[in-house]
């Protein structure tokens, strides 16, 4: 649906912030457009199989 497809590229938004930023994952869920913190998390989950904070540990631990 269409609703999937924004979510989808926000949390692809979400993921490159997580990535190139060192913005709180509150603030990167805002910047990608959710307005709900559990929200975020929830779609973020589904979409990576992974939560934001465990996503950008997993990042890290691949460049350091």
């Amino acid at each position: 649906t269409f609703t999937q497809f924004v979510n989808e590229m926000r949390v692809t938004y979400a993921c490159r912030l997580l990535r190139d930023t060192e913005l709180s994952v509150a603030a990167v869920g805002y910047e990608s457009g959710f307005n709900n913190l559990s929200h975020f998390n929830k779609q973020f989950k589904q979409h990576t199989g992974s939560s934001p904070r465990v996503y950008r540990k997993s990042l890290l631990q691949i460049v350091g």
